[in-house]
């Protein structure tokens, strides 16, 4: 080990290579006292190694970087120089057989680096029940320092995620649990018996609208007709309205309920009419996009229907035409088909990870990392065995010192969980030897 750490056993050529020095950066200090500062830190860090020679090894070091200074000092040049050392005449164990003699020197840059590599990986494990601010923030969106900043990261990827399902498909967050329904009278006004708002004595009164908010939560087909029936349309005004949903077609239908009003309908007397229209937009926000909405999940794909140009009379039913406003496509009770997890380490010199090529379905979020399924119990995630994983890479190493982390839906827009937590890895790759070419570290 003395002869390892004899400065005067190496030529000024080996030093620089042990110091990661190219001939061409030999006149740069700053590199240089880099190069120094980079090796001393990887050194305290090994464990393998014991106090005295990591002590041992980084006086060494010091006395080979001072040589180095000091060359600078002397404007070294490399024609000068023992870059190019007398050849060594190889020995031979004896003149009948030509086998040369091993040069035993130890390889101090074996020492320090026992593994050439040009990058190391590093995991980050991140549970949201730890987060700072817990009560005044979301699990969904939070943002956080790390304990120490990690640097030279030239890509990030995710390893794995814990997250169970705790998200509402019908949710006031996103305001996917109400809609909007007008109601209103058709009267006679002459005394003379009506059939439809069309007839020369009939006049439109009443008329209002009313916003039906249903309970947070998931259900099925059954149990959402069943709850709307029996908690919203079952007295009043909006007696006049039912619903049911077909587990055959899985469509949902809403249509007018004739039944006494002992039995929880409003019917239509010859002189009065109750009638409705539906409106799936929000009432405040008329110019929301459509797919947002509760209609959407409930297969319905006009904003609106009017009794008038859109509702089935019962003389027209069929068996495969129900009375009244029945949606064009199936129903959804499960919200979103996946989520997507933002991650903003707020370093803008990246692509983006995932595009849409739907210039309507885009949203303005780079920082979008992975898209998982929606398994109904949860959006657990493992990389492990995939070909090509969730990985975000730098155009160049980055520091990364504070992130924001959001979980999002189909449209971009915070997916609340409920008040639960849950956790996931991300593995940050670094570059180990700042002396690579960064233009081939994406080959």
């Amino acid at each position: 080990m003395e002869a390892t750490l004899n400065l005067n056993n190496y030529t000024d050529k080996e030093i620089l290579e042990l110091f990661g020095i190219s001939q061409q950066d030999c006149k740069n200090k700053h590199k240089i006292n880099d190069q120094y500062n980079t090796i001393v830190e990887n050194i305290k860090t090994q464990n393998e190694f014991t106090p005295d020679f990591k002590r041992d090894l980084i006086e060494f070091l010091s006395k080979a970087l001072n040589r180095m200074i000091e060359n600078l000092k002397d404007d070294y040049k490399l024609s000068d120089s023992n870059f190019t050392p007398n050849l060594v005449k190889s020995e031979t164990f004896n003149n009948e057989h030509q086998v040369i003699k091993k040069n035993n020197k130890k390889s101090l840059t074996s020492l320090i680096n026992p593994i050439r590599t040009d990058r190391i990986g590093k995991l980050l494990n991140i549970n949201t029940v730890f987060r700072d601010n817990y009560y005044t923030t979301r699990s969904s969106d939070f943002t956080f320092n790390l304990p120490a900043p990690v640097t030279n990261v030239i890509g990030v990827s995710l390893e794995t995620a814990e997250i169970e399902n705790t998200y509402y498909a019908f949710n006031s967050l996103n305001r996917s649990n109400e809609f909007i329904v007008e109601i209103y009278n058709v009267e006679s006004t002459n005394g003379n018996p009506i059939t439809s708002q069309e007839d020369a004595n009939a006049m439109i009164t009443s008329k209002k609208k009313k916003i039906i908010t249903i309970k947070e939560g998931n259900y099925t087909g059954e149990e959402l007709a069943d709850y709307m029936n029996k908690s919203l349309f079952s007295s009043g005004e909006l007696a006049r309205i039912a619903c049911k949903y077909e587990y055959s077609t899985r469509k949902f239908s809403f249509f007018k309920d004739n039944r006494d009003a002992d039995d929880g309908g409003l019917p239509d007397t010859t002189h009065i009419k109750y009638r409705f229209n539906l409106d799936f937009s929000i009432l405040d926000q008329p110019n929301r996009e459509i797919q947002k909405n509760m209609g959407w999940l409930l297969g319905f794909r006009k904003q609106q229907y009017t009794f008038v140009d859109n509702y089935i009379p019962s003389s027209k039913v069929s068996d495969k035409i129900n009375e009244g406003f029945t949606c064009e496509a199936t129903c959804n009770t499960k919200g979103t088909p996946y989520i997507y997890i933002s991650v903003d380490c707020f370093n803008n010199n990246h692509s983006q990870s995932i595009i849409s090529p739907f210039s309507e379905s885009a949203f303005n979020d780079t920082s979008i990392l992975a898209k998982l399924k929606n398994r109904i119990n949860n959006f657990n995630y493992e990389s492990g065995g995939l070909l090509y994983g969730f990985k975000r890479d730098y155009f160049g190493p980055v520091t990364v010192a504070r992130m924001r982390i959001r979980i999002l839906d189909q449209y971009g827009d915070i997916v609340d969980l409920n008040n639960n937590d849950f956790s996931f890895t991300l593995k940050f790759d670094q570059m180990y030897n700042l002396n690579i070419n960064y233009g081939t570290m994406f080959d």
